[in-house]
């Protein structure tokens, strides 16, 4: 057992549970890409992911690589983009 710089705790290997190991070792985390989350915010909608990422700004799109902006949050500023697209008033 040793600390890490940021004091949290590691553990090697052997100190933890067998059952705890085959599920870190079998855990791949989902790496979804800018334009896959900027796509998916946009499904439906009649906008177009690199027409809704001309909307941003770089402080945004280095938001979104970092996993601070939901896709739901995102979904509702491409309906009002595409909403002020089409001249329908923003509620």
């Amino acid at each position: 057992m040793r600390l890490d710089s940021g004091g949290l705790l590691l553990l090697a290997e052997h100190e933890l549970p067998a059952e705890l190991v085959g599920l870190v070792r079998s855990h791949k985390p989902e790496i979804i890409s800018t334009l896959e989350i900027v796509t998916r915010a946009c499904s439906g909608l009649p906008l177009s992911p690199n027409r809704f990422m001309a909307e941003m700004t770089a402080e945004d799109i280095a938001d979104i690589e970092a996993g601070y902006i939901p896709v739901e949050t995102l979904r509702a500023y491409a309906e009002s983009i595409s909403m002020r697209q089409v001249g329908r008033p923003i509620n």
